[in-house]
C-alpha cells in the first residue's frame, strides 16, 4: 500500500523582489493565504558594471520593502542580495530561512535572476508556487497538481493521475480548467482532466 506524506499548512511565503522588476503580483498573491509573507530584495548588476553600482537600487528597494513591511502580516528583511547571478545566493538564503512556500512570478521572475523553470523547478530549494498576472480578487476555484516531486506529495492523497502541471482560470462566469498531463494521463480522456479539478 502507498504511503502519503502529512499534508503541512504553509505558515511562511518567501517572495523575492528584484529592483525594477517582479515581485509585486507575487505578493498580491500571497495576500490571498493565510501565512506570513517574508520579502527580500534583489539588485541584478549587468556584468559590465562594477558591484558597487547596486547601491542606489539597494537603498532604493529597502525604502520600498520597508512601507510593505507596515502590514502585520508582511516581514521584510533588510538584508539585499545584490549580485550579477542571484539566483544562486537567493537559493541559500532560502535555504537558511526555511520558508514552507516561494512564490515566483511565471517568466518575469526567472528573466530577471537569469534562470530557467527548469534550473529553479529541478532541484528547487522549498516548495515552489508559479503566479501568472494579476489576480483581481479572492480565488473561487483552485486546481492542485497530484503528482510530482516530493515536494507535492500528500497534495491530493487518494488520485493518482500523472500532472506534471496545470491551469485553472474563469473566463466570462463559466469555469475553464487546462491540464497538462505526462505519463498514465497520455492515453486519458477528458475525464481525467475532470477527475482532477473536480469541474464539470
Amino acid at each position: 500500500m502507498k504511503k502519503h506524506s502529512k499534508y503541512v499548512p504553509v505558515h511562511t511565503v518567501l517572495i523575492p523582489f528584484v529592483n525594477d522588476g517582479p515581485g509585486f503580483h507575487a505578493m498580491e498573491a500571497a495576500r490571498h493565504m493565510d501565512a506570513e509573507i517574508i520579502l527580500v530584495g534583489v539588485v541584478v548588476v549587468p556584468p559590465d558594471q562594477s558591484l558597487s553600482m547596486g547601491a542606489v537600487g539597494a537603498r532604493a528597494l529597502r525604502r520600498l520593502l520597508r512601507i510593505y513591511g507596515r502590514d502585520k502580516r508582511i516581514t521584510s528583511k533588510t538584508q539585499i542580495i545584490v549580485s550579477y547571478e542571484p539566483w544562486n545566493e537567493l537559493a541559500k538564503f532560502i535555504q537558511d530561512e526555511k520558508p514552507d512556500l516561494l512564490c515566483l512570478e511565471f517568466e518575469s521572475h526567472f528573466n530577471a535572476l537569469h534562470v530557467t523553470a527548469s534550473d529553479v523547478l529541478t532541484r528547487p530549494p522549498c516548495n515552489v508556487a508559479l503566479v501568472r498576472g494579476k489576480i483581481p480578487g479572492k480565488p473561487k476555484q483552485v486546481l492542485v497538481p497530484v503528482r510530482g516531486g516530493p515536494h507535492v506529495a500528500g497534495s491530493s492523497p487518494g488520485r493518482d493521475h500523472g500532472a506534471s502541471s496545470a491551469q485553472a482560470g474563469r473566463t466570462g462566469g463559466r469555469g475553464r480548467c487546462t491540464v497538462q498531463r505526462s505519463g498514465p494521463c497520455l492515453e486519458a480522456d477528458a475525464r481525467c482532466s475532470e477527475a482532477v479539478c473536480g469541474h464539470e
